[in-house]
């Protein structure tokens, strides 16, 4: 029996009914970059897994509701950022039509934007970190912030400190200006950070010019306890706990990709995870898109 999932993000739910917050107008006339998502649009995440000399294979991230028509799907090179050369395991985001040809490997209809979000390691051992890598860029008071691909799930007003107005293909060179198009608008941060308000995501941005592989305090996160490390690359795992200022999650277990663990676990072990705020409600209930897993450090 086909399980139907139901997709819950917590962050979203909470500003929708925050009737004292103000509301921002996207106009989202950019190019190349991100999208307004529509009825007659969706988006969805893909690893690459074939390069060919002018299409590319992907398939769709765990839980994508594109895998219900394929697992493999062929793009045009062309389609991509200009700059941009794919690579096996690089990861996309994709907005089109939302129309499928089904055929193998199956075509999308109507491709919109494709966005690198993450780039492998090249040959040498070492990543290029061009501004061409990057899947958004924006200057706000004079520093140009990059997307982390990370999303902001802290409880917060919906009101704006100021709105993307233009555009370059480029790195920004003016306040309030990206790469990715214009109407979005946007909040200050922590030092060194800002959030934009894309296709109602909070999406973070980290000064260009720091080099950090910290995962921001705004990523939503938890504690639990590993219950099980499953042979699929999964791990079911028990609710412990989760730092204030987050909406609450409920006690239980949970089923959580383990493609992005850091280091070595057991049953038993407790561990952090950080993920995109998002929920299935499936039996047991599983997490949405995981940032990274770290055993918690200082435990006996």
């Amino acid at each position: 029996m086909k399980k139907i999932f139901k997709m819950v993000t917590a962050f979203v739910m909470v500003l929708s009914l925050a009737s004292g917050c103000g509301d921002t107008e996207s106009s989202n006339t950019g190019n190349a970059g991100y999208a307004s998502t529509s009825e007659n649009e969706a988006v969805f995440t893909a690893t690459i897994t074939e390069v060919e000399d002018e299409t590319v294979l992907v398939t769709p991230e765990e839980g994508a509701e594109e895998l219900k028509s394929s697992d493999s799907f062929r793009l045009a090179v062309k389609d991509m950022p200009a700059s941009y050369e794919p690579q096996v395991g690089d990861v996309v985001e994709i907005t089109y039509s939302g129309a499928i040809s089904e055929i193998y490997p199956a075509e999308l209809d109507g491709i919109k934007t494709v966005t690198v979000v993450k780039q492998t390691e090249d040959a040498g051992g070492e990543t290029e970190k061009t501004a061409g890598d990057y899947p958004a860029c924006v200057m706000v008071d004079g520093v140009v912030y990059k997307d982390t691909g990370y999303t902001d799930s802290m409880i917060k007003c919906g009101n704006m400190d100021g709105e993307i107005t233009s555009s370059v293909d480029g790195i920004p060179s003016e306040n309030n200006q990206s790469n990715f198009g214009t109407g979005y608008g946007y909040q200050r941060s922590i030092e060194d950070y800002v959030v934009v308000v894309i296709d109602d995501e909070w999406r973070i941005f980290r000064n260009i010019e720091i080099d950090d592989d910290s995962m921001p305090e705004h990523v939503k996160n938890f504690n639990a306890e590993v219950k099980e490390v499953r042979d699929d690359g999964t791990l079911l795992v028990s609710y412990v706990s989760m730092p204030d200022g987050f909406v609450s999650m409920s006690e239980g277990d949970y089923i959580v990709s383990a493609d992005n663990l850091r280091g070595e676990i057991s049953t038993g072990d407790i561990v952090t995870i950080w993920f995109n705020g998002s929920i299935m409600e499936t039996d047991p209930t599983q997490i949405g898109t995981v940032y990274r897993i770290e055993k918690v450090e200082g435990r006996n």
